[in-house]
């Protein structure tokens, strides 16, 4: 939507310009995506671990209400040491502790981690002590690292982030001093290169880590506020240097078959390609609407 030249550029740069934004576009959205599925794929690996816990949790409240059974029915009958140690140790004798004319015994659950306490006399059991087993506490349960926080590619989107505020102040500077000194060509330049570091921000801010990408999570991701500002500032700017020869939009046969290859890309993207093809579309119609009231207010 923004590479149409000016009066003075020559057909061969207006199809560099649309080169440079088709190559900037493909980059952008390609690592946008490959952020965003690195994000899902975590996302589903803690929902998995997630799930797993909750399943050992129950299993385990299951369990020590089975051992109180066991030990209540096994005290009053007076079991043997061996019996239990067949029950809970598969028939291994347990590391016993003497306690005056006691013995003692420390043992924990190998799944559900309840640690329990025996005490026996005369090889009999007496007594028992239990707590309620932590699954996560054992090793192979321990949850995994949320790998999308600190991954080279979260390192790139926070670069990138901060770089792009940085890069879209300076541009903004240079086109309205260009364009206050009537240097419409090169102020155009710089209107579109707001418009790159903006999309830049925002793609960056879409896929952060912390959020989904949905419409309850994109609309909670905060710094989506100031990506909409550098959005829309960067139309406003682009609109207001747009070569005045150029502002009626012109859809070519050729074009037309472009954005909706381009179109079909995006929705084949999944959630990602639908915030970027209401982001490409709302923007275009935004500035075509700002072109019109520019021919108008100057005619």
């Amino acid at each position: 939507m923004c590479n149409e030249p000016n009066s003075n550029a020559s057909p061969s740069s207006a199809r560099l310009i649309s080169v440079v934004w088709i190559l900037f576009l493909f980059f952008l959205l390609a690592a946008c995506w490959h952020k965003a599925d690195e994000n899902r794929r975590d996302h589903e690996r803690q929902a998995e671990w997630g799930k797993r816990i909750a399943k050992l949790q129950l299993e385990s409240r299951e369990e020590f209400d089975r051992l109180l059974k066991y030990f209540r029915a096994g005290r009053d009958r007076g079991i043997m040491r061996q019996e239990v140690e067949q029950e809970l140790n598969d028939g291994q004798p347990f590391d016993l502790q003497p306690d005056g004319d006691r013995q003692e015994a420390n043992w924990t659950h190998p799944r559900y981690a309840i640690p329990i306490e025996l005490r026996f006399y005369d090889d009999r059991l007496t007594g028992w002590g239990m707590s309620s087993g932590t699954p996560m506490s054992l090793p192979e349960n321990a949850q995994p690292p949320p790998l999308r926080f600190d991954s080279p590619a979260e390192r790139i989107r926070e670069i990138a982030r901060t770089v792009s505020v940085y890069l879209w102040v300076l541009m903004m500077l240079a086109a309205f001093g260009l364009q206050a000194r009537h240097d419409r060509k090169r102020a155009w330049y710089s209107s579109q290169l707001m418009l790159a570091t903006a999309l830049v921000y925002g793609g960056a801010t879409v896929i952060s880590p912390g959020y989904d990408l949905t419409i309850q999570g994109i609309f909670s991701n905060d710094p989506m506020f100031l990506a909409v500002i550098l959005y829309v500032g960067s139309l406003i700017a682009l609109a207001a240097t747009w070569p005045a020869t150029h502002t009626r939009p012109q859809f070519r046969l050729r074009q037309l078959l472009v954005a909706f290859t381009a179109a079909a890309l995006l929705l084949a993207m999944g959630p990602l390609g639908y915030f970027a093809l209401c982001v490409f579309a709302g923007g275009g119609v935004m500035l075509m609407g700002m072109l019109r009231m520019r021919t108008e207010g100057a005619g």
